[in-house]
């Protein structure tokens, strides 16, 4: 099941504050899909607090005070396009590597972005299965088919 985007229940108690609201339907939605109920698969989109658009590394902070609905997921990601500046020659050019051997470490041969496509960089702030925050994943985006083809990794760093 695909709940896109994620939004304040209409049910909601109008004393309790907003982002509580969210964090118990996130924990419904965890008891509904739990291998001992229905035992489905859900993804669950949010949008990313205003200011958020000015940030290069994003993490669960950019959900805002929401930001405990990811505490039940098994796998939170965060996306954002690729930005004029970090194409090559660009004030903050990123280095897309082509992980070898399926090894997800910044060693590899470097993948050249076409500033004529799409890209969007995928932040892996949880991630029950593997490693998180370690490297970010590039992937070409190609709208008119939804489709996301992952290119290479990268390491974007931190905002000062």
């Amino acid at each position: 099941f695909v709940l896109d985007t994620f939004k304040i229940s209409s049910e909601r108690d109008n004393n309790e504050a907003f982002w509580l609201s969210m964090q118990e339907d996130m924990r419904r939605f965890d008891d509904l899909i739990k291998p001992s109920n229905l035992n489905v698969s859900l993804w669950v989109t949010l949008q990313l607090q205003k200011g958020s658009v000015l940030k290069r590394y994003l993490t669960g902070d950019n959900i805002g005070l929401s930001k405990n609905v990811i505490d039940v997921c098994s796998v939170a990601l965060l996306m954002r396009r690729v930005r004029n500046d970090e194409f090559k020659d660009g004030k903050y050019e990123i280095k897309v590597i082509d992980p070898i051997e399926k090894r997800m470490s910044l060693s590899g041969r470097q993948v050249e972005l076409d500033p004529n496509k799409k890209y969007v960089i995928i932040f892996i702030e949880k991630n029950r299965n593997g490693e998180s925050q370690t490297y970010q994943i590039v992937a070409e985006q190609d709208l008119g088919h939804l489709i996301y083809k992952e290119i290479g990794i990268c390491d974007i760093p931190f905002d000062s």
